[in-house]
């Protein structure tokens, strides 16, 4: 077995990036002075969450699909099924053949033991029996492997526990999403060894967030690391930007 190093890591938002769920945020939309219930998908929220003529349910919970972890699962069964991966799901799929580490920022609020449990599925559901030899070959142990990659669902009670937060809102992951990168960062870097750190996602705001923290805090903190951003807010164009 293959020692995993960490020359090379990466960090991927989950839906319409590595897979587009199905799952749906509840919502009210603004028609003729009253507010009419619809229900959107993530890539839809991800406009309208700054829209005035669209707004949040107060119930029930607008997120229960983004927070149930039941729900979680069977929705990426259905995805899988479906055949409906998303832009980085290729890039993630050869992360895991080749054993490097990697990090889950999302604006999700499940718990770290589900997020483990869609990426076994993940492994058990779309690597051949040759991909997951390989992926053995490097990493040993498929369980150990998973356990010891970083898991951050930015809107879970349990993310705003580990960073002493009054609140981490699921319509607003930037926030969120710039407190785990720069936490991924600080743990998994070893002074002076040169690696790059990956990070994709489909939404521009959250793109803007990190690539300000990086070029106005973490180059002059960690100048051996290479950042490089993978824009997937167009599913048919992947853009590569490295910082």
């Amino acid at each position: 077995m293959e020692r995993v190093d960490k020359k090379q890591c990466f960090l991927f938002d989950w839906d319409d990036n590595i897979i587009f769920m199905g799952s749906r945020i509840h919502m009210e939309r603004l028609e003729n002075g009253t507010w009419v219930r619809v229900d959107v998908p993530t890539d839809e929220f991800r406009h309208l969450r700054t829209d005035p003529l669209h707004r949040l349910i107060q119930n029930p919970d607008p997120f229960l699909a983004f927070r149930d972890n039941n729900i979680f699962l069977e929705d990426l069964e259905k995805a899988i099924t479906n055949k409906a991966f998303g832009p980085s799901f290729k890039r993630f799929k050869q992360c895991l053949i080749e054993g490097r580490c990697f990090g889950i920022i999302t604006a999700r609020g499940h718990s770290i033991k589900a997020m483990k449990e869609g990426v076994k599925i993940i492994i058990n559901r779309t690597l051949t029996a040759e991909e997951k030899a390989k992926m053995i070959a490097r990493v040993g142990s498929i369980n150990s492997y998973i356990n010891e990659q970083t898991y951050h669902p930015v809107s879970s009670p349990y993310f705003a526990r580990k960073f002493k937060l009054d609140e981490v809102t699921a319509n607003k992951p930037e926030l969120g999403k710039a407190i785990a990168f720069r936490d991924y960062v600080q743990k998994n870097t070893t002074e002076g060894a040169k690696m790059s750190i990956g990070f994709s996602d489909d939404d521009k705001r959250n793109l803007k967030v990190i690539e300000n923290l990086i070029t106005s805090e973490l180059q002059g903190q960690y100048p051996h690391i290479q950042f490089v951003m993978y824009d997937t807010s167009n599913p048919k164009r992947t853009i590569r930007k490295a910082l």
